[in-house]
């Protein structure tokens, strides 16, 4: 091998950085806001699974007391998924915005409360997400809704 690379060679190598750093330039900071979705996602899954566990195991008896939203029941799954998303490294720059449904005897859904057991549980919890200037080549706009949705049986 020649110890000395010729001036074109040196050329050609330096179009090929350029090329590669503009495309790696754009491809990080898109990889990074994708995992950060992703992120947010699973912990606010895991969130409201554990707000929905915590409803269904409440006893009837607060349950027929409970029928607006601050009720301590509603008020407990709130703040155990707040707990799991501010444990999960996850601010509170990222409101929470919870909604409870309840199901009972294959009628449509309803608001949680109230003197009828209900069968099935759902609590939806949604963040918006603001979006960096990365993500505009999407269209995405200034901020990204990420929602969840788990229904479980009541156990009480």
């Amino acid at each position: 091998m020649p110890s000395r690379i010729p001036r074109r060679t040196r050329g050609i190598a330096h179009i090929e950085l350029a090329l590669i750093l503009m495309t790696m330039a754009t491809l990080l900071p898109l990889i990074f806001s994708f995992g950060q979705i992703f992120y947010v996602y699973s912990v606010l899954k895991q969130a409201n699974k554990d707000a929905a566990a915590s409803l269904a195991t409440v006893p009837m008896a607060e349950w027929v007391v409970s029928e607006p939203i601050n009720s301590p029941m509603k008020v407990r799954a709130i703040a155990i998924a707040e707990r799991a998303m501010a444990s999960a490294g996850i601010g509170p720059e990222l409101a929470l915005i919870p909604h409870f449904s309840c199901k009972r005897g294959g009628f449509d859904e309803t608001s949680c409360g109230g003197v009828e057991r209900p069968d099935l549980i759902t609590v939806s919890l949604q963040v918006r997400m603001p979006m960096g200037a990365i993500m505009d080549l999407f269209k995405v706009g200034e901020s990204l809704m990420v929602r969840t949705s788990v229904t479980v049986p009541y156990h009480n």
